[in-house]
């Protein structure tokens, strides 16, 4: 456990009552010392505080107060003659220990000032003894001096949500993650309200995907009233619970919170919750069972009457831990992760044909019928010269591409028989920071399609940053326009998906480059691997603890040399086809450094024979292995190298009816070794690259 602050570290060094200066004895021992803070008893696992290197017989002192604003649980005196040190003028020839008193002055953890008297900034586990500034710690997320930035991303904004017994349909249950919270009255159209008489409700919001969370905020309804013991509200909030789940059954997860301190003249109305978890849903309930007693502050009835519910964190799950900002180094890394950043954002059309036709239809996720009487598309009033939409997506991200979709009418999507085939021909789509398009960039103007090539949907590139996304489209009096496209504009659109990135990103110049080999999927800004091949391990997929092998086959396929073995690794294998019988040999070269295997395993799918052998150097037959199978299915084969050889050679054949899959191949070793091979030398940044 980690205790205190270092501060001064005092060596008292004997002196029989003499100075160095006339005792060089002892003054020759310490020439050279060191000091070290460290959390284990290993200097190298901490911070070297002071390395003595300017002082001589004549002037070491026989007492030093050394300043080291760190903190740590060991205090480490070392010192050495190894090399030519003992050679040195003044040194003694043994490094040796000679220390009367050693004085270290901190404070605990958590506290600073002369008298360690004042707490260190909220959220900041250590700060500096002096100043009280933060020095490392902050809880995740915060930043600053004084752990004062918060910089995660609430990723409960506009996502799915759900409310059991919801009071009417003026309360529903997205009020809750709309991002609004400044009116909390109940005809503020911000908060959400429940039915009442109900010993149970409960409210959540679906995050997509497993998350790393962090924080939660919870938001009560006040009515805008002074909030103390005589606001109802108060009663209402009393004893409810979070939780962080993978369903949305709140029994099925991790409890977050639950308040059991609180009564109606301390709850505050809104509570900040820290829960370092990873989960899908977040869980909002309260309950007022029968036959529980519960405190006489509580309500009568079970509510969830919400304003906000905000929930922070990093949105790309493998980004939680391993970069502390929840950055993604650039746009390279986070296409696995693209996500749809238009769903359930504020919305803006310049004309509007009827109240089913408003303009958030277009990103409220349904566009299963085109038709403009069935309420899923935005629909813009007739005759127009002119029409514009956008979306907000709330804050600038980095966009990858937006995916449109126009109003059919649920008619075959053809130039013969649909009129909006000529409806959108010529539309244009900018991206903005603002909702004015000319401050924007240009991502597409449509040039080339006609009536016949226009599709119903369309997929633009669009890879730039931006907050707004406006489509834009004109017919203008007096210009001439191709004779396929309509005579009045159109903006009707069923859906808007505008995919992008939902953590901030760098662009750095090293997303160009190879990661390393056997690496998978590797930091760009560093090189470092996130994800290496099967069998591999370290920063650079250096360690290797599979066999690395080079495969041939007796029969031709169609797969490059150097990605057989990788493919053999995988769960789908390499399929080979034949006639109503065939056979297929695999044969596998071992290095010396992979020549110490443990064992042989695969699997077989539709196999009747397979025989397995393992040869040394001298092509010696170390072992051999055979199965049959009189059912034709999945089958897994292992085979031990239980005499503890050298294996250089292995060769497998099977027999197979129709055709035959060879899937989920291992060769683990005995022991794990630093792999080096056909690897370039360190580049100037320390990292190896292919």
């Amino acid at each position: 456990m980690i205790r205190f602050i270092i501060v001064v570290v005092t060596l008292v060094i004997p002196t029989l009552s003499i100075t160095f200066g006339s005792n060089t004895i002892f003054a020759s021992r310490f020439l050279g010392f060191s000091v070290y803070v460290s959390n284990t008893t290993m200097k190298e696992d901490g911070f070297l505080c002071y390395h003595e290197t300017n002082h001589t017989l004549s002037t070491i002192p026989y007492k030093m107060t050394i300043r080291c604003d760190v903190q740590g649980r060991y205090v480490i005196y070392y010192n050495t003659r190894e090399g030519n040190l003992k050679n040195k003028y003044g040194y003694t020839n043994q490094a040796q220990v000679y220390l009367c008193e050693v004085e270290v002055y901190g404070c605990p953890l958590g506290l600073y000032g002369e008298d360690c008297d004042k707490p260190c900034p909220r959220r900041c586990q250590y700060c500096h003894v002096v100043s009280g500034e933060c020095l490392g710690g902050c809880s995740p997320g915060f930043t600053g001096h004084s752990c004062e930035s918060y910089n995660r991303i609430n990723m409960a904004g506009h996502r799915p949500s759900y409310q059991l017994h919801t009071l009417n349909a003026g309360q529903p249950s997205f009020r809750v993650v709309d991002g609004k919270k400044s009116n909390l009255a109940y005809n503020g159209n911000q908060c959400t309200s429940t039915q009442n008489n109900k010993v149970f409700a409960m409210w959540w919001v679906d995050l997509q995907k497993p998350r790393p969370i962090e924080r939660i905020m919870v938001y009560s309804r006040t009515d805008n009233l002074k909030w103390d013991a005589n606001n109802g509200f108060t009663r209402e909030f009393l004893g409810f619970t979070v939780v962080v789940s993978n369903t949305t059954d709140h029994n099925d997860g991790v409890i977050c919170y639950r308040d059991r301190s609180y009564n109606k003249d301390t709850i505050p109305p809104y509570i900040d919750i820290f829960c370092s978890v990873i989960g899908r849903y977040v869980i909002y309930y309260n309950e007022r069972l029968p036959g529980i007693h519960y405190p006489d502050d509580y309500s009568r009835y079970a509510f969830t009457d919400l304003c906000e519910v905000e929930v922070y964190g990093c949105p790309i799950l493998e980004f939680g831990n391993k970069v502390p900002k929840c950055t993604v180094p650039c746009m390279a890394m986070c296409k696995n992760h693209l996500e749809n950043l238009s769903y359930m954002k504020q919305t803006w059309q310049s004309s509007t044909y009827s109240a089913y036709g408003t303009s958030d239809k277009a990103v409220d996720g349904h566009f299963s019928s085109r038709h403009f009487r069935d309420g899923q598309c935005a629909l813009g009033a007739a005759n127009q010269r002119r029409v514009t939409w956008w979306v907000n997506l709330g804050k600038i991200y980095r966009i990858n591409h937006v995916v449109l979709v126009f109003r059919t009418d649920n008619i075959k999507w053809s130039a013969d028989s649909n009129g909006y085939t000529a409806a959108f021909l010529g539309f244009y789509l900018y991206i903005s920071n603002t909702t004015n398009r000319h401050q924007g960039i240009l991502c597409h103007h449509d040039t080339t399609f006609t009536r016949h090539t226009i599709p119903d949907t369309v997929s633009i590139n669009c890879p730039y940053f931006g907050k707004y996304v406006i489509f834009y489209n004109e017919r203008l009096p007096r210009v001439v326009y191709p004779s396929d496209y309509s005579t009045y504009a159109y903006g009707d659109l069923c859906e808007v998906q505008v995919y992008g990135c939902p953590s901030p990103i760098a662009e750095i110049s090293q997303c160009t480059r190879p990661c390393p080999l056997n690496c998978e999927k590797c930091y760009p800004g560093t090189g470092i691997c996130s994800k290496c091949f099967i069998g591999f391990e370290g920063y650079a997929c250096e360690i290797a603890c599979h066999a690395v092998a080079y495969v041939a086959f007796s029969t031709l396929i169609s797969i490059p040399g150097k990605f057989i073995y990788n493919m053999l690794k995988t769960s789908q294998g390499i399929l080979f086809a034949g006639v109503k019988t065939g056979m297929v040999g695999v044969y596998m070269t071992l290095p010396e450094t992979s020549s110490s295997i443990a064992k042989l395993s695969f699997t077989l799918k539709i196999a009747k024979e397979v025989n397995v052998t393992f040869w040394d150097r001298n092509n010696l037959l170390i072992k051999k292995h055979q199965e049959k199978f009189t059912e034709l299915q999945q089958m897994d084969v292992t085979v031990l190298n239980d005499k503890m050889s050298k294996v250089y050679t292995i060769r497998i054949t099977v027999e197979y009816i129709h055709e035959l899959t060879i899937s989920n191949l291992r060769l683990p070793l005995r022991k794990c070794y630093g792999n080096s091979i056909d690897m370039e030398e360190p580049s100037q940044d320390g990292f190896k690259y292919v």
